[in-house]
Order: C-alpha cells, then sequence, then structure tokens
C-alpha cells in the first residue's frame, strides 16, 4: 500500500510539473500573450490533462509573478509595467552586491576563476555578430557565476526568479525595443568582472549598480508607464 502511493504521488509529480514547465514556457514566450486570461478547463483541455494539475501549475506561477489573480474573474498572464521595474532591478542588484560582499574578501582564486570564465563567454559570445544569438545565455551565466560566489542558494533561487521576471519583462515590450548595444553590455560586465577579480567590493558594487541602471533606464523607455490586468 505504501510502496502503491509512492508510485502514485510520483506519477502526479512528474505531470504537475510538466504542466508547470509548459505553462510557464508558453507565457514568458508570449504564446500566451500578456493580460490574456487562464481558464483551467480550457488550459486542461489544450494539455489534455485534468484540471488539477492545470491550478496547481496557476498557482506556482502567480507565486512567481508570471500570473496574476483577480477574485471573480480568475488568472491572467501578468503584465509588465514600469511602476514595478525598479523594485525588480533593485533586488536583482541587491543579490549580486550581497555576494560581493559576502565572498570577496575569502573567496578562493578557483571560485573566481568561474566569474572570469562567464566573462570570456560573454566577450565571444557577440564577437562578429551583429545579432548574436548565445548572448544570453553567456549574460545569464555571467551574473548566475556572480551571486554564487555568495555560497546561498536562497539568494541564487531568488536570484534567478528575479532574471526570469526581468527576461519577461524585455519580452512584453520586444515591438518596441531598440537594439542592444553588445559592445556597452560587454564593458559593463567587464567593469564587474574587473571589481570582483581584484577583490575591490566597492568597485564590483558601483559597477553593478551602475550596469542595472543603464539596463532599467533602457527597459523604461517602451515598458507602459501603467498596465492594467
Amino acid at each position: 500500500m505504501i510502496e502503491g502511493l509512492k508510485r502514485l504521488g510520483a506519477v502526479h509529480m512528474t505531470l504537475s510539473e510538466r504542466v508547470y514547465q509548459e505553462l510557464r514556457q508558453a507565457v514568458i514566450s508570449q504564446r500566451l500573450a500578456p493580460g490574456s486570461q487562464l481558464r483551467s478547463q480550457d488550459l486542461a483541455q489544450a494539455l489534455r490533462v485534468s484540471r488539477t494539475p492545470v491550478k496547481e501549475a496557476l498557482f506556482r506561477l502567480r507565486q512567481e509573478g508570471l500570473v496574476s489573480y483577480t477574485e471573480r474573474q480568475g488568472f491572467f498572464v501578468s503584465t509588465i509595467a514600469t511602476d514595478g521595474l525598479l523594485g525588480l532591478f533593485d533586488a536583482r542588484s541587491m543579490c549580486e552586491i550581497f555576494a560581493a560582499r559576502k565572498a570577496l574578501p575569502n573567496v578562493s582564486e578557483e571560485a573566481l576563476q568561474t566569474v572570469s570564465a562567464a566573462m570570456d563567454a560573454c566577450r565571444r559570445s557577440v564577437e562578429g555578430q551583429e545579432q548574436p544569438t548565445g548572448w544570453y545565455d553567456a549574460d545569464h551565466a555571467f551574473h548566475h557565476a556572480i551571486v554564487a560566489l555568495a555560497g546561498n542558494q536562497r539568494i541564487l533561487a531568488w536570484h534567478a526568479h528575479l532574471r526570469t521576471l526581468t527576461r519577461f519583462a524585455r519580452l512584453v515590450g520586444t515591438p518596441k525595443r531598440p537594439p542592444i548595444d553588445f559592445d556597452l553590455a560587454v564593458r559593463e560586465h567587464q567593469a564587474i568582472a574587473d571589481g570582483v577579480m581584484s577583490r575591490d567590493v566597492a568597485a564590483a558594487e558601483a559597477a553593478v549598480r551602475r550596469h542595472a541602471n543603464n539596463a532599467l533606464a533602457r527597459l523604461m523607455g517602451y515598458i507602459p508607464a501603467a498596465v492594467n490586468s
């Protein structure tokens, strides 16, 4: 009896996770458009599953901020407005600043080399390319490497979540988004890497803040000032 329950639980959790991942990717990629209503029955039919894993997935997505909920109206794909961007970027920056303050005085040279390697990957991802397809993965790995220096899995998970919301904000504004200045982005990353590699906490913190402020200003230029779900 106990073994049977474990098997059922494993199957249930696998299906729930698959539904969650599919809906999450659909929201991030805008296959489910920002502001659109998410009816559990319609989603369940489209995915050919019961409503239970769909509801579980919607509540998880709500916790992540990718889905909102309105009483008597239900779930909607979240929208992004400028009034929420400042807090998002502040929180992201604080994760990296926390990592620098905690780790740099005592972190090993081996750990620092992960940041150096990630910086090299950022540079290689844009060399000789007008529209580098590898930049976003390299950018993610770079910021991940900095936060990972702190050795705090909760901060690392929080930072990953905040980066997901940032990516979502960028995608929402894609039609109006100006081209990325990759040369500037590489220089800003290099300034952060230089501060980290030299164990200069103040320099690393200043570079993180400058990079975040520039990214925020760019987003503020094409994300609407207010959006109602």
